[in-house]
């Protein structure tokens, strides 16, 4: 069994390309993985050797459409309809077509429902997000969801997410 802290996840692009951050030295080098077919991607863990550092450790794929950050941002869930306040979230993972959160209290949340959620980014503009959302997966009191306007450009949310994802860019 491989120790959690020496293992790192690489998010892949659309193109198949990524950032792997060395978890000993935390040097950053791009990866090409478009050769590999992919089912071979995410299935298993990759032994790499880091080229400074000269350690060894794990990188596990993530082929994803949109980049996603870990995040910890109180919010509200909100009626889409009336805007009447359901309940307090905290969203825990962020990314340009959907959120996935954390409800504070024992709500009544389904599948396929569009709800309405407001948060603050931690940007230099403390910018607020009011989007709607449609709920595809509920596990308990974790929720997963789409923006329902997935097709809505949000200059606040679209240039945080690019900012963070800048290195994803540099290739």
């Amino acid at each position: 069994m491989v120790p959690a802290r020496e293992t790192t996840r690489v998010y892949l692009n659309a193109k198949r390309q990524g950032v792997v951050t060395c978890v000993h030295c935390d040097v950053k080098r791009t990866i090409n993985m478009s050769h590999y077919t992919k089912q071979y991607l995410g299935a298993k863990l990759l032994k790499v050797k880091c080229g400074t550092c000269h350690k060894i450790f794990h990188i596990k794929f993530d082929h994803r459409r949109y980049h996603r950050i870990n995040v910890t941002f109180p919010g509200k869930i909100l009626s889409a309809q009336t805007k009447t306040d359901i309940g307090d979230i905290t969203i825990i993972s962020l990314s340009s077509g959907g959120v996935h959160f954390i409800l504070s209290n024992d709500l009544d949340i389904k599948i396929d429902t569009i709800y309405t959620m407001k948060f603050q980014l931690d940007d230099e503009y403390r910018s607020v997000i009011c989007e709607e959302i449609v709920i595809k997966r509920v596990d308990g009191c974790l929720v997963g969801a789409a923006f329902y306007q997935s097709d809505k450009y949000n200059h606040e949310l679209d240039f945080y997410m690019v900012t963070d994802a800048s290195l994803l860019d540099t290739f």
